[in-house]
């Protein structure tokens, strides 16, 4: 198994960060951060069982009915 990325704890191997500068690597960050916040903030005003999905061409807010999770069939 290859080793974690240093700058995203949940991504294996070299992530698209890895290969920008520090500061062009946090002007990125707080762009999205800017860009995010008012989206949370919006999101408050459903119960917590709603997600927002975004794409290049769409958004769509959905509610979560019912959900069932389990790691139980997947393979090492």
């Amino acid at each position: 198994m290859r080793e974690r990325c240093e700058h995203n704890s949940s991504s294996y191997g070299i992530c698209p960060d890895c290969f920008l500068e520090e500061t062009e690597r946090d002007k990125k960050r707080q762009q999205f951060i800017k860009l995010t916040e008012p989206l949370i903030e919006y999101m408050n005003n459903f119960h917590p069982h709603h997600i927002l999905v975004i794409d290049s061409v769409s958004a769509e807010l959905l509610e979560g009915q019912l959900c069932y999770h389990t790691e139980k069939y997947l393979k090492d």
